[in-house]
């Protein structure tokens, strides 16, 4: 089955503008409700192809249930112009390339010192797929995923939306455009997949080859000490 064998235009609520740009061009209905079922039960959508209990056993981590580590305790900006100036962390390297200078840059806010600011990060493949990456070690995925916990494009004024390059850093894979795969990021799971193989296949990205993303992570608390317990029912 091609990851992109139908296109669709579904009504969408909210802002359509950006949520069509995000989602409306290249990915098949039949593997929204792949990565949806896969969603209901706490597996990434990391091999599209395969179904959930085969999923990358690595990375089974997407649940969707507020326990106290799925709740961000610190207030997150509605524009991420609030979280300027930023600066580098000098000390940090990407887990999955810790020998590589060039692997990705780390900058932390001033005004919001829990929130991140990853650069041109080289990411990692995800499993034996292809289609599917990730930021961290692949040989300690839970460990070191810090594309986890990235904030989602959809939050506040959509400009915490990521960016995405080819793996030379400088070319970039325009958000939701079928020429570029179609490209998805799961900001539970940390996992970015392209839906749109066939027309990714002009580049050469692969684990030798994998793409390059920026984009905003919460670093803060996590817990329920802010949430008032007001009886059972």
């Amino acid at each position: 089955m091609s990851l992109a064998s139908n296109y669709f235009s579904y009504p969408l609520i909210g802002p359509t503008s950006n949520y069509q740009d995000y989602l409306a061009d290249g990915v098949d209905p039949t593997e929204i409700l792949n990565y949806l079922f896969k969603k209901s039960f706490g597996f990434p959508n990391a091999n599209p192809y395969n179904d959930y209990n085969n999923d990358a056993p690595s990375l089974y981590n997407s649940e969707k249930n507020l326990t106290n580590n799925n709740i961000y305790e610190q207030f997150i900006p509605f524009a991420s112009s609030s979280l300027y100036p930023l600066i580098q962390d000098t000390s940090w390297k990407n887990p999955g390339y810790t020998s590589d200078t060039m692997s990705g840059k780390k900058y932390i806010s001033s005004n919001y010192p829990y929130i991140a600011y990853y650069s041109n990060v080289k990411m990692t493949q995800a499993g034996t797929d292809s289609n599917s990456f990730f930021c961290g070690n692949g040989d300690n995925a839970i460990a070191t995923n810090f594309s986890k916990n990235s904030i989602p494009y959809t939050f506040g004024d959509f400009t915490y939306k990521p960016i995405l390059y080819y793996s030379d850093g400088i070319r970039i894979f325009n958000f939701g455009n079928s020429n570029y795969g179609s490209w998805l990021l799961d900001a539970d799971s940390g996992v970015l997949t392209f839906y749109d193989r066939i027309n990714l296949a002009q580049y050469a990205v692969d684990a030798d080859n994998p793409p390059r993303i920026t984009f905003w992570r919460y670093e803060g608390l996590t817990g329920n000490s802010g949430i008032v317990n007001v009886g059972s029912y």
